[in-house]
């Protein structure tokens, strides 16, 4: 769920990108950079893609969604107001995540 559009294939872009969010240290954005050429990691991206295929993603933002009563859907789309409300959660906006 991106804003601006960055070729996060690339390595310089993915870091910088990482580095804006300041969520990772130099430190980890290096460790994520290092983890991402290796092939377990590879191999679960290609698994996870294909889960999400077969469960009938389409485009991205693309989820699949469990509420606390067990019940599982997908959305799609970057609506995150109807993905709370079914999943039973209070509204919120990003400014009250941390």
């Amino acid at each position: 769920m991106w804003e601006d559009h960055v070729n996060i294939t690339q390595v310089e872009p993915l870091a910088e990108t990482l580095k804006q969010t300041k969520l990772f240290s130099d430190e980890e954005v290096a460790e994520i950079l290092k983890a991402a050429g290796e092939k377990v990691w590879k191999d679960k991206l290609l698994s996870n893609t294909q889960k999400a295929l077969d469960l009938g993603a389409f485009g991205a933002p693309w989820m699949w969604v469990r509420n606390r009563e067990g019940k599982e859907e997908p959305f799609f789309g970057s609506d995150r107001y109807v993905v709370y409300r079914a999943m039973g959660v209070e509204k919120k906006d990003s400014a009250n995540f941390s």
